[in-house]
């Protein structure tokens, strides 16, 4: 037991969560490549005529590690934020590993490609996203936001869309002496309330978290992610509380001891030990004393000695 809890308890979280906000820090160059379909690009003026305004932009949209993506769902459309993060200077300030690039072809499918420098943003209708066209996540993730926090208005003034609407998640845990198991730790799925928020880290940054792989598709009411985690280091603020206020998913080891499959050896050597000691026990507490024998009028044999 001793040995089991000092190798560390490593779980499979799988989630399943529809909400109006994802926001991740990507941690893995090209597994966050973005694709676009008639979108709409807002933001610095980078990248020429792929930039003007009206104009309609299908490509990729290549995001490294390092960088911050934003996705909101709008009732008519979603929009996709990029903020790059800089490669590590001579004093290792910045974590990022690349830029930002935008690849696009134009009417003649003449493929062009340019580098964004700053904070940038594209649109696209609805009605021009597939379902086959998810988009990834790859790092720390946070999703949906608590009811109680000020939403920010967008460009246009309307409000921008935030909620988590519903939500749930599994715990898996890995095999002990196996390398490739997995087994269900909690019987039913956890329960995410709607109008929380769920995240990889406590304080926002979301740097150092636990990564998120998945994707996000985009549907009617919200995008749906579908996402794994290889830690059980998730934080719910849930609606209504002060942003200090949060559940901190937790595996007990003894309920990972006896739902481990690859333990039940030693699960079931500890339970028919305990209830050998427990039998043995009620026994001898059964045997009558010496006090039992006086009251009840019983004297000791005579002790019997050579002949």
């Amino acid at each position: 037991m001793i040995w089991v809890q000092t190798r560390g308890i490593k779980a499979l979280v799988v989630l399943d969560v529809t909400a109006h906000l994802v926001k991740q820090a990507v941690v893995r160059n090209g597994a966050a490549a973005i694709p676009l379909n008639a979108a709409r690009m807002r933001g610095n003026g980078a990248c020429g005529e792929a930039a003007r305004d009206g104009d309609r932009i299908t490509g990729v949209l290549d995001v490294p590690t390092g960088s911050i993506l934003v996705y909101r769902w709008r009732s008519d459309r979603i929009s996709v934020t990029v903020e790059p993060k800089p490669a590590a200077g001579p004093t290792g300030e910045a974590s990022g590993t690349g830029e930002v690039r935008l690849i696009w072809f134009d009417a003649e499918r003449n493929e062009h490609t340019c580098v964004l420098p700053a904070r940038s943003a594209f649109e696209m209708e609805r009605s021009s996203l597939s379902v086959a066209q998810p988009l990834p996540i790859a790092g720390p993730t946070e999703v949906g936001l608590e009811i109680g926090v000020p939403i920010a208005q967008s460009a246009d003034g309307a409000p921008q869309a935030s909620l988590l609407l519903r939500g749930e998640v599994s715990v898996f845990g890995r095999a002990t002496l196996s390398s490739s198991a997995i087994f269900p730790i909690t019987g039913e799925p956890i329960m995410i309330p709607s109008g929380s928020r769920i995240t990889s880290t406590v304080d926002g940054s979301l740097e150092g978290g636990a990564p998120w792989y998945g994707v996000v598709f985009v549907e009617d009411d919200g995008f749906r992610i579908s996402a794994t985690t290889d830690t059980s280091d998730l934080y719910i603020f849930r609606p209504g509380q002060s942003e200090r206020q949060y559940e901190h998913l937790e595996i007990g080891l003894f309920r990972w001891l006896f739902s481990d499959p690859s333990l039940a050896w030693i699960s079931t050597g500890l339970l028919i030990m305990v209830l050998t000691i427990q039998t043995v026990g009620t026994g001898l507490a059964l045997l009558p004393t010496d006090e039992d024998r006086k009251r009840n009028g019983c004297r000791p044999g005579p002790k019997r000695g050579p002949s």
